[in-house]
């Protein structure tokens, strides 16, 4: 057990080992949290350590490389399985142990249309709240940028540019 702790040590400050790590971890960083993304890399990294064997063929940061990647997918995934029952749960409460796959109003909830719709909901609710009000009065509430001005306390073109922001903010969430 010692020499897989050192081994695990002497990885985990290896720059090329920490360049690979961070490299699979910014493809996911806008759709993991943090925490989670940490955990993950020391997690995979020990089980990388315990089960490289170098016969194969490969080198050991290919197979950490392939590891995490494999990892954060399945974070994602799970993720977005998670966020997907709680917008059925808020959107059309409980399914009453339906499991047809449809939701109380009897629409698909597999279809391309409802996985927009989750994405759309996880990218807004991953925005700030200036962000969420002002996406929700434009495009929820159907208000004009004047009536968005009005009822914010500032004029039309603040309103416009700050509904340009959102909307680049949402376009980064979703990147």
């Amino acid at each position: 057990m010692d020499n897989t702790n050192d081994v695990f040590m002497e990885k985990w400050e290896s720059q090329d080992v920490q360049n690979i790590m961070n490299k699979v971890a910014n493809a996911y960083k806008k759709n993991i949290d943090r925490d989670e993304i940490e955990s993950a890399k020391m997690d995979t990294l020990w089980s990388c350590v315990k089960k490289y064997d170098e016969t194969r063929g490969s080198k050991f940061t290919s197979y950490l490389y392939q590891q995490l990647n494999f990892t954060m997918k399945n974070l994602w995934k799970s993720r977005k399985k998670r966020i997907s029952q709680e917008v059925s749960l808020f959107t059309t409460g409980s399914n009453h142990g339906r499991t047809d796959n449809k939701d109380d109003l009897g629409q698909n909830t597999h279809d391309k249309g409802y996985d927009d719709y989750v994405l759309c909901f996880e990218i807004v609710n991953g925005l700030d709240k200036k962000h969420v009000d002002i996406i929700h009065q434009r495009f929820y509430e159907n208000m004009t940028m004047k009536e968005i001005g009005e009822k914010n306390g500032y004029s039309r073109e603040t309103a416009r540019r700050r509904v340009k922001n959102a909307i680049l903010s949402c376009k980064e969430s979703a990147l």
